[in-house]
C-alpha cells in the first residue's frame, strides 16, 4: 500500500515566533564578541595566558606573602639536593645534572605556572626512561660520527639534550592543539592509581642499587621489564652486598618514620622535616668514617663538581632515532603532571593549566 503525504515546510521560527529575537540577540552577542576581540586584545593580554607571571608579579604582596615563599623555597631548596641526585642516578647521568634538573624546572615554572602551590620537577619514571635511552647504542654511534673526539659522559649529555628538547617541543604541540583537554577525564582514582603504578616501577628500579645486586636491566621495549627484574635478582649467584642492603632499608625506614613524624607535628613546627637530607647527611658521615667503600665495597656518589655545566646543543642528527621514546616520554611526563596537578587543584580549589609544562622540559 503506496502512502502519500503532503505538508509545507516549516522553520524553527515559523512554529516559535519568539525564537526569531532570541536568535537575534544570539547573533548580536557573537558578533559584538569578535568584534571586541579584534579590537580589544592587546600582546600583553595575550602573553599573560603563557606568562602568568605578567598578571600576579605587579599585585604580589611582599608583606604578606614574602616570609611564608622564604620558607616554601628553603624548603623545595633541601628537598631538592637529595632527589636531584637521586633522578640523575635513574637518569644515568653524573649527579651534578639532576642538582641542575632540579633548579632549572622551578624557575620556568614559576615564568609560566598557574598555580601558587603547585611546582615542576624531573619525575622519577621519566628519569628512569630517559636513562634506558641512554643505555642504548645511541651515545655510542654519536662518539663514532664525532670520530670519539667526545666522551662517553659528553654523548650521553647530548643524547639526554636532544631527547628533552625534541618532547619539550612535542608538549608545546599538544599545547597548541588544546591537548590539556585530556586532563578533564582523568578522574582521582585514576591520577592515584597513575602515581602509585609509578611508584612501584621506580622501586623495582632501585633493586641493584638498595641491594648492591648488579645484573643487566631488561630492554625499555621488554613488556616483561617489571618481571625480568625480580627474575634476575633471585638468579643472581652472589647474592646482594649485605652492608647496602641494611643502608637501604634502614633509611626507607627512617625515611617513612620522619615522614610521619613531620605529619604530626605540623601544628607545632613550620617547616617540615627534612627527611631525605638527614638521611644524606648521616648516610654519608657514616660511609666516610667508618669507610665503607673500601671495607665493604659500598658504591658512593663521589665528588659533585662546583659550577655550572658546559652548554652543550642538541645534536639533529640523532632526531630520528630518537623519536620512536619521544611520544611515550612525552605522554608519561603530561600524566605524571596531571596526577600532581589535580591533586593540588582538588586541594586548593585552583584551575591549573596543564599545558605550560612543555616550556618546561624544552
Amino acid at each position: 500500500m503506496d502512502i502519500d503525504i503532503k505538508r509545507n515546510i516549516y522553520l524553527e521560527t515559523d512554529l516559535n515566533p519568539s525564537r526569531v529575537s532570541t536568535l537575534k540577540i544570539e547573533k548580536t552577542r557573537f558578533l559584538s564578541h569578535i568584534n571586541i576581540r579584534l579590537t580589544s586584545i592587546q600582546i600583553l593580554d595575550y602573553l599573560s595566558k603563557w606568562f602568568p607571571v605578567i598578571s600576579w608579579l605587579p599585585n604580589y604582596q611582599l608583606k604578606s606573602f614574602l616570609k611564608h615563599d622564604i620558607i616554601c623555597g628553603l624548603t623545595s631548596g633541601i628537598l631538592s639536593i637529595p632527589y636531584g641526585l637521586a633522578v640523575a642516578q635513574l637518569s644515568n647521568l653524573p649527579a651534578v645534572s639532576g642538582l641542575y634538573m632540579s633548579f632549572i624546572c622551578p624557575l620556568i615554572y614559576m615564568v609560566t605556572g598557574s598555580s601558587k602551590h603547585l611546582t615542576l620537577c624531573a619525575f622519577s619514571i621519566v628519569c628512569e626512561m630517559i636513562g634506558a635511552v641512554l643505555e642504548t647504542e645511541i651515545p655510542l654511534e654519536i662518539m663514532a660520527a664525532k670520530n670519539h673526539s667526545i666522551t662517553s659522559e659528553q654523548a650521553k649529555y647530548m643524547t639526554a639534550t636532544t631527547l628533552t628538547f625534541m618532547v619539550g617541543l612535542f608538549q608545546i604541540f599538544l599545547s597548541i592543539i588544546r591537548f590539556g583537554f585530556l586532563s578533564n577525564l582523568m578522574s582521582s582514582t585514576v591520577t592515584n592509581g597513575f602515581l602509585f603504578g609509578a611508584a612501584i616501577l621506580i622501586l623495582s628500579s632501585q633493586i641493584s642499587f638498595l641491594s648492591g645486586v648488579q645484573f643487566k636491566s631488561p630492554d625499555l621495549n621488554a613488556t616483561s621489564r617489571f618481571v625480568e627484574t625480580y627474575i634476575q635478582f633471585f638468579r643472581h649467584r652472589k647474592g646482594p652486598n649485605y652492608v647496602e642492603l641494611l643502608i637501604g632499608l634502614t633509611s626507607l625506614i627512617v625515611a617513612i618514620s620522619l615522614r610521619f613524624l613531620s605529619s604530626k607535628l605540623k601544628k607545632h613546627i613550620k617547616i617540615p622535616i627534612p627527611s631525605e637530607l638527614l638521611i644524606i647527611i648521616l648516610s654519608g658521615s657514616l660511609s666516610h668514617a667508618l669507610k665503607l667503600k673500601e671495607k665493604y665495597g659500598v658504591r658512593v656518589v663521589g665528588r659533585v663538581p662546583s659550577g655550572l655545566p658546559g652548554f652543550i646543543l642538541p645534536d639533529f642528527g640523532i632526531m630520528r632515532k630518537l623519536l620512536k621514546y619521544v611520544f611515550p616520554l612525552a605522554l608519561v611526563q603530561y600524566g605524571c603532571s596531571v596526577s600532581v596537578a589535580k591533586s593540588l587543584a582538588d586541594k586548593y580549589d585552583e584551575k591549573i593549566r596543564y599545558d605550560t609544562v612543555g616550556l618546561c622540559s624544552t
